[in-house]
């Protein structure tokens, strides 16, 4: 995450530089593409990662600091919902919800063409090199907060569409969009 915050703060100095030269929606297409395509790459391996607090915290930092810099407001005029409603951009949290919607749903729609849930699930618990050449699976991430399935599963309750199994991936994608973005 470290390493994330210090190439933000590299890229968002070049952002500023060129906010002067660029009109609002220039800077829309360049933060969307260079900040944000760097601030969420693979995004859907790490976000669910993110435990504690203040990593939450650093990373919706960096994505509003990106949108201000974008409509240069650096003395922070601008409310974070207007900025929202602004770029029409997802925040970190809508971001977690789509990754986990996409992966419970890519589970179910298997069905039995697919390998058993269980295996997915057990591909989902992280494994801990505890001592010398033995690996242990740590349990204790199951258990808490947002790394226990009945947690990760309750994205599916802000579904907004009629699922089905026969769905194209397309399709499933395009429904997803319409309800986290």
């Amino acid at each position: 995450m470290e390493k994330l915050k210090t190439k933000a703060r590299f890229v968002l100095g070049k952002m500023k530089f060129l906010s002067k030269y660029m009109d609002l929606n220039s800077m829309k297409r360049i933060i969307t593409s260079h900040y944000f395509g760097m601030l969420y790459y693979g995004s859907p391996v790490w976000l669910n990662e993110l435990t504690s607090s203040r990593n939450w915290k650093m990373l919706n930092t960096l994505h509003y600091k990106g949108l201000r810099v974008a409509c240069r407001d650096y003395r922070r005029v601008l409310r974070r919902e207007i900025l929202d409603n602004m770029f029409k951009r997802a925040t970190p949290h809508k971001w977690k919800n789509y990754a986990n919607a996409k992966l419970a749903l890519q589970i179910l729609s298997q069905g039995s063409k697919g390998p058993p849930i269980y295996l997915k699930l057990r591909q989902n618990i992280g494994y801990n090199d505890r001592t010398k050449r033995i690996t242990t699976m740590d349990t204790s991430r199951i258990k808490i907060g947002q790394h226990s399935f009945q947690n990760r599963l309750q994205c599916l309750r802000e579904l907004k569409f009629k699922w089905k199994k026969e769905m194209s991936k397309d399709q499933l994608r395009t429904n997803l969009k319409r309800t986290f973005f």
